[in-house]
């Protein structure tokens, strides 16, 4: 069974995956590799024997206990050796104990210089060249045969990707990726609580103003003038905005129209729609970014920008929103602070939340079978148990295996309730109350060790890697703010009213394979300074755009850009970030997608 093709359960809606962003959303994971000697050991089991859910009276195959050092196990990166609930499932079923050193990339660096490496690295993809050539990792396709059938059987065609373009020309499997799925596999499973990039909003004065249908980004515009009306200033008298955002490049500015209109963020002035094709932003003048431009031009002209949108950081953007003097916000991430002052102050039902407008798209989440963009799974050369560094890989990139590292120790964190799987009430409450919960609990600490997406469907049971995304989760989360939306559209949680509204037709979701971005080749130095040139008129530019005093005036300074663009050759950029496009595009045919 392959692991970018598992089966979706009957009757589960659509999912999400993201970004925490983080969640964050921020990090993530591929890779490919080879043995280059010693004795492989006993055969692990086999993918149909690691892939359930077997009750804690089931022993393992015994093997002689090992302790493997590991660099970037996971967000936590609690240094030494683990200790806690999921490492020890993890020693009872492998045999290995867990010693992680905390990501530090100049460490990092000094490592791969004096060849001190641990047993496992979770590394940048810009290290692939540099370790492979120097030798610093092996080759594990050996070691694949006899101890990582549950990856060799589970994920050919990305084990495949991997060797053919991570491997310098080699075609050798040196890296491995960690949360693989596809959104055509995982994606139409996972619920989500809510939805993070949108057109965030204050709901208590869209309620005082009767709840109106939002049909287009003018109508939002002329939501928030609305809304400007009745809250001018804050309680200390500063003065509300309706639109802001901060000096971070074009995502601030691009993002919420980006995903509206169906786009996801690439590199430079690129984005992607949902297959992998590129868009190049600045001289089509229907694009995202020119959509974009026009909106903040419109906030301008009709009073609603706030006018350090261009020159303040991002800690002061979500400050302002921390002190209820921005009107809307680009995602969910800085509301929570507003929210907080609201019910602090008697208001528990006010605060923010996403207006769906009809006819765009909301940002479901990217998913790849090439897994996490960026980062990589390999074992070094100094490894004293390659053969057990790939059981312990093997082991966690089984659904069983992902299951654990996602949500903790059946029996103790999890447990079957007639015939499915759920979340402890204890668990689900210590997930909200203890400080350091993933460090204590081990639950989520070693993401970066993860094979299976959180929403990929185990085949065991039919549910989700990661148990906390089900709507009993969903329930413990509720404020009366959460309440209040969620019973507008007739849903149970904020992320249900987005899904009915898919269902109904009114929205769709914007589902992204980012496989084409894992294979993107790095610019050459000539195209990194021209690129570096076009940002910098990038950022000088779009406060002349915006702030333009008419149609008039925008259309001029427009002209006087797009010929600016000319003069520091940004067509030559352009022809070499459109076939580097179309070459990793063909790269990923092997994916059979």
């Amino acid at each position: 069974m392959s692991f970018a093709k598992i089966s979706v359960r009957k009757g589960l809606s659509l999912l999400l995956a993201s970004m925490l962003l983080a969640s964050t959303l921020a990090a993530c994971s591929n890779g490919n590799g080879k043995n280059n000697g010693g004795e492989a050991q006993s055969p692990s089991p086999t993918s149909s024997e690691s892939s359930g859910s077997p009750g804690a009276e089931e022993s393992p195959e015994t093997k002689e206990p090992v302790t493997l050092t590991m660099f970037g196990a996971g967000a936590a990166d609690i240094p030494g050796i683990q200790s806690d609930p999921v490492a020890k499932e993890i020693e009872r079923k492998t045999g290995v104990t867990l010693d992680t050193m905390a990501s530090d990339e100049n460490k990092l660096k000094l490592m791969l210089a004096d060849g001190d490496l641990p047993d496992i690295l979770m590394v940048d993809h810009k290290y692939i060249k540099q370790m492979i050539e120097g030798n610093q990792v092996i080759n594990i396709d050996d070691y694949l045969k006899t101890n990582g059938q549950d990856i060799e059987k589970g994920m050919p065609e990305t084990l495949e990707y991997f060797r053919q373009n991570m491997s310098e020309g080699q075609n050798k499997l040196y890296f491995l990726p960690n949360h693989t799925g596809t959104y055509a596999d995982v994606g139409a499973a996972a619920p989500q609580y809510e939805y993070s990039v949108g057109f965030w909003t204050r709901w208590d004065l869209y309620k005082e103003l009767g709840y109106p249908e939002i049909k287009s980004t003018d109508d939002f515009l002329n939501l928030l003038a609305e809304m400007q009306k009745l809250y001018p200033k804050t309680e200390d008298g500063k003065k509300v905005y309706g639109v802001s955002a901060y000096n971070g490049g074009l995502w601030p500015f691009i993002i919420q129209n980006a995903f509206a209109d169906g786009y996801f963020n690439g590199p430079g002035t690129y984005v992607q729609d949902a297959e992998g094709n590129a868009y190049e932003l600045l001289t089509d003048e229907n694009s995202t970014f020119w959509n974009s431009m026009r909106y903040f031009f419109k906030a301008n002209q009709m009073g609603l920008l706030d006018p350090e949108s261009f020159t303040q950081q991002m800690d002061q953007y979500s400050a302002k929103l921390d002190n209820l003097q921005l009107l809307s916000s680009i995602a969910n991430w800085w509301t929570g602070g507003g929210n907080k002052k609201l019910a602090d102050a008697g208001k528990p039902e006010a605060g923010y939340g996403m207006i769906p407008i009809t006819g765009t798209q909301i940002y479901k989440g990217g998913f790849s079978p090439t897994g996490w963009s960026g980062k990589y799974l390999a074992i070094s050369k100094n490894s004293k148990h390659p053969d057990r560094a790939v059981d312990l890989l093997n082991f966690l990139f089984s659904p069983e295996g992902s299951r654990l590292a996602a949500s903790g120790v059946e029996g103790e964190h999890w447990q079957m309730v007639d015939g499915k799987p759920e979340m402890t009430d204890e668990t689900i409450n210590l997930s909200k109350t203890m400080e350091k919960f993933g460090d204590t609990t081990g639950i989520g600490k070693y993401g970066n060790l993860q094979g299976l997406d959180d929403f990929v469907v185990n085949p065991a049971d039919g549910e989700l890697i990661s148990l906390f995304y089900t709507p009993k989760v969903f329930q413990t989360r509720l404020t009366p703010l959460d309440k209040a939306y969620s019973e507008h559209y007739g849903a149970t949680y904020p992320g249900e009213a987005l899904e009915k509204l898919v269902q109904e037709g009114k929205i769709s979701w914007g589902a992204f394979d980012t496989t084409v971005q894992t294979g993107l080749a790095s610019a050459p130095d000539d195209i990194k300074r021209i690129d570096a040139k076009v940002e910098e008129l990038v950022k000088t530019t779009m406060p002349k755009i915006i702030l333009s005093k008419d149609e008039a005036e925008f259309n001029k300074v427009k002209e006087e850009f797009l010929d600016n663009l000319n003069k520091v050759d940004y067509d030559k950029s352009k022809q070499f970030w459109d076939q580097n496009w179309k070459d990793s595009l063909a790269k990923t045919t092997v994916l059979k997608r």
